[in-house]
């Protein structure tokens, strides 16, 4: 179980690392496409706003020019108007052509002289037809941008507005007297926007480099700290199915103590485990095994308990929840369900303290446990004797069986004692059956005190017991018969003010020596505890039949 536990938790591991470089890969091109749509979204910004920043200082550098060439209109200057336009396209300036158009749309002045007298057709011209589509209409001031095999450009075309101080040479009717035209580079700005995608293209590299490692890292921190909290999960919930699994094998009180010490020591690494259970009042009892003989025995509750004090305050109802003592090396886990205490565990270990996730695997595990517990103090009461407190006659044919079967599919033996208290006739008939009934309580309790853990003890009928010693030779079951004897010999038995000496006889059988059939050994028993009656009493018989 434990080999399949770790190969599954390996494969969960694998899994989960490859589905962690999966999300750190997938974040960093995530990462990547982000960075990338805001770099080239900030580009296109720049440039819409670099290009819109240039149509507006053309705007600006046409009104201006516009302005100083209508005062030499006014002043009926020609040349100078000429002039002025090849100055201002001469040199390094960003304006490459401009030119004046007369309302007949013919070139009146231009910085290229070579281009005075041509017409340009409005509907024709890409410059112009944003404004002149079909029939004339007033031209608008604006900038467009133009690209040509030259370049892009921009050109602003200003309307000269006819007013009083023109009409020396134009109409009064004429509404303007041309258009001013100015053809101005984008280069400059075109190499700016190159530079500024440039910028942004290293910088969204170098933000790669920076911000990648420092992503991967602190992913990888995040996603392996929730890989444990999965795994650490995965694994409590594998170990629960495993637990529940394993519990719901048996309803059996005493094969579920077993098997609870066996989930305990084998989930916690533990080298004590103790399981409790009320008695009622301040009594308790239980089991213990302890790492150095691995046995488990009837827990003996001595006044010097080191864990009295804890125990006690649980049966007093205020121990409710798991607590760690002796500095965390000792986790004590109450069983309850329904405000009834059930029992209680406590589990020690001398290599290393309990921590956080073992007390959250406690508080699952424990409440599994309570269940377990609870249906097997129910099945406890049904199979139990009222009087004695003894399995019943019936529980024993139960378990007789499936003791028998170890033997049959292992060889595993098995002694049955059967044992009647002498003279018990005479208790009845002496001090009544009130008085009997507490010699028989007595005597049960002596019996369970005498044998171990994992022995079986019955109410058989009226005065006779049975006890089953599974994996015990005759030897062992002559030994554990003589103990009861002294026992219950030994002890006097308190009627009132009147101190009886009460006997047992008991016959002893046992798999495969006296018997091989169930039907036998319980017979050869049977006969031996005759043999005992008829030769005394007070005594231990062990049967002498041989199976063929």
């Amino acid at each position: 179980m434990e080999e399949l536990k770790n190969n599954q938790d390996r494969d969960r591991a694998g899994w989960l690392q490859r589905y962690k470089k999966t999300i750190i890969l997938s974040t960093v091109l995530v990462l990547a496409a982000v960075i990338a749509v805001v770099m080239v979204f900030i580009g296109a910004t720049l440039r819409s706003r670099l290009i819109q920043d240039s149509r507006m200082k053309t705007e600006e550098l046409a009104g201006v020019i516009e302005l100083s060439l209508r005062h030499l209109m006014t002043a009926r200057n020609p040349g100078k108007i000429q002039q002025s336009l090849e100055v201002i396209s001469a040199g390094g300036s960003s304006i490459v052509n401009a030119f004046i158009l007369d309302n007949q749309g013919r070139i009146a002045y231009s910085s290229r002289t070579s281009d005075i007298g041509a017409r340009i057709d409005r509907f024709c011209e890409p410059s112009c037809t944003g404004c002149h589509a079909g029939a004339a209409t007033l031209s608008q001031e604006t900038a467009t941008l133009l690209t040509t095999d030259g370049g892009s450009y921009l050109r602003c075309v200003k309307v000269i507005r006819n007013n009083g101080a023109c009409f020396a040479c134009h109409p009064p009717s004429s509404r303007t007297v041309g258009k001013l035209i100015i053809d101005r580079s984008m280069l400059p700005t075109s190499q700016l926007i190159t530079a500024v995608m440039l910028i942004l293209a290293i910088s969204g590299v170098l933000s790669l480099a920076v911000l990648v490692p420092f992503i991967v890292k602190f992913l990888s921190r995040g996603v392996d700290k929730y890989i444990s909290e999965i795994l650490f999960k995965s694994s409590e919930l594998s170990m629960l199915y495993a637990i529940v699994k394993r519990l719901s094998k048996t309803i059996e009180l005493e094969e579920l103590k077993q098997v609870v010490i066996d989930i305990v020591r084998d989930l916690y690494r533990a080298d004590e485990v103790h399981i409790l259970l009320p008695k009622g009042g301040k009594e308790y009892g239980g089991v213990f095994w302890s790492n150095k003989d691995n046995k488990i025995d009837r827990r003996v509750v001595p006044d010097q308990d080191p864990y009295r004090d804890l125990i006690l305050d649980w049966l007093d109802g205020g121990l409710l929840q798991e607590r760690l003592v002796d500095g965390g090396r000792t986790v004590v886990i109450p069983l309850e369900k329904g405000g009834t205490r059930l029992g209680m565990i406590i589990a020690t270990r001398s290599d290393r303290l309990f921590n956080d996730h073992d007390l959250e695997l406690v508080r699952a595990m424990g409440s599994h446990i309570s269940v377990a517990l609870e249906n097997a103090s129910l099945y406890r009461i049904a199979i139990t004797d009222e009087l004695t407190g003894l399995y019943s006659k019936r529980h024993f044919r139960t378990m007789i069986e499936k003791k028998f079967e170890l033997y049959e599919k292992y060889g595993e033996k098995l002694t049955l004692l059967i044992l009647d208290i002498d003279d018990f006739k005479k208790v009845n008939d002496t001090y009544g059956h009130p008085a009997g009934d507490s010699i028989l309580r007595e005597v049960a309790s002596r019996v369970m005190n005498t044998t171990r853990e994992g022995d079986l003890d019955f109410r058989y009928g009226g005065e006779e017991f049975i006890v089953l010693l599974p994996a015990t030779a005759d030897a062992g079951g002559v030994y554990v018969a003589e103990r009861i004897c002294e026992q219950i010999n030994s002890a006097g038995f308190d009627i009132g003010e009147t101190r009886l000496r009460i006997t047992v006889s008991i016959g002893v059988a046992c798999v495969p020596e006296h018997a091989v059939t169930i039907r036998d050994l319980v017979s050869e028993a049977d006969k031996a505890l005759y043999e005992a009656k008829k030769t005394g009493k007070n005594r231990v018989v062990l049967s002498r039949n041989r199976p063929v």
